[in-house]
């Protein structure tokens, strides 16, 4: 004679957790279930109570929702697993607005240049006074003659699509760098 849903869940029960008395009511079980010493035939017992309990038996008062409020913020804060942080600030970017993008670009201007140099194939490098050096990319093909005595300043700006750019003040001309010290 095949046994029922409920006579299978009985036996379940009784062969599982002996102490643990299968009640009509779940709530009654949850309650019965408090009084098992082994922690992993409580938490068998508390799931197999809560799959019982329908929509209506959970207590839904404001009480109950201040309570299940309290006990998440008393929990222990998991931190997040590396990879689910990787990518974070590409997501972030692109959820930006453009006005939120172009401000948070970080730029400085009117820099006094101290020494202007170059560096194989024609990159220029440029030493501010603030003891920051900035080297031309090589993706930047541009060639550009200066000198001290007529190119005195230059701006430096975040890019919007990554890395910075230089601007020579005195001759309007922007070239691609990135800091070296």
């Amino acid at each position: 004679m095949p046994l029922s849903n409920k006579g299978f869940c009985l036996c379940l029960l009784a062969l599982t957790m002996p102490i643990c008395a299968v009640a009509e009511n779940p709530i009654g079980a949850i309650a019965d279930c408090a009084r098992i010493s082994s922690t992993g035939d409580r938490i068998l017992c508390l799931e197999n109570a809560l799959r019982r309990l329908s929509p209506n038996e959970v207590d839904s008062t404001p009480a109950a929702a201040a309570r299940a409020n309290e006990s998440r913020e008393t929990s222990v804060a998991v931190p997040e697993e590396p990879e689910q942080r990787i990518g974070d600030e590409q997501v972030q970017s692109r959820n930006a607005t453009r006005e939120q993008r172009l401000s948070s670009l970080q730029s400085a201007t009117e820099l006094e240049v101290a020494r202007y140099s170059k560096v194989p194939y024609e990159r220029l490098v440029v030493e501010l006074a603030n003891g920051q050096i900035w080297r031309q990319i090589k993706g930047d093909v541009q060639r550009i003659r200066v000198n001290l005595d007529r190119n005195q300043t230059v701006d430096i700006m975040q890019s919007s699509l990554g890395g910075y750019q230089l601007r020579l003040n005195e001759i309007r001309r922007t070239i691609r760098v990135e800091r070296i010290r």
